[in-house]
């Protein structure tokens, strides 16, 4: 699969006006918490009126993404695209992100 691969441009196709500014909003606010890369697949908390799971995945025209909250007024909801700037920025400032690794197997008894 690979990691996630996107730009600000994909961002802002992905998202109506309104929510890429309130995305923009939540991710300057600090609302983006716990971003981890497990498996190819980012993952982070952002409070909003709750606190909604955001996940994203793949690249390109692969590219997906799931929010708990419950937005369906088409585009992809603020919280996404608040963790999308937080992944870009991550990326840009070349912060690390909390990788998650499988444990190790127990060895055998």
């Amino acid at each position: 699969m690979g990691i996630p691969s996107f730009d600000e441009s994909e961002i802002r196709a992905l998202a109506t006006d309104s929510s890429y500014d309130r995305g923009e909003d939540y991710y300057a606010s600090g609302a983006v918490e716990k971003l981890t890369l497990a498996d190819d697949v980012y993952k982070a908390y952002v409070q909003g009126t709750r606190r909604y799971t955001v996940k994203v995945w793949g690249s390109g025209e692969d590219l997906q993404t799931s929010c708990t909250c419950p937005y369906d007024w088409g585009g992809i909801c603020k919280h996404v695209v608040a963790v999308m700037l937080a992944i870009l920025r991550q990326n840009e400032g070349k912060r690390a992100v909390k990788v998650k690794r499988a444990p190790a197997p127990k060895p055998a008894k």
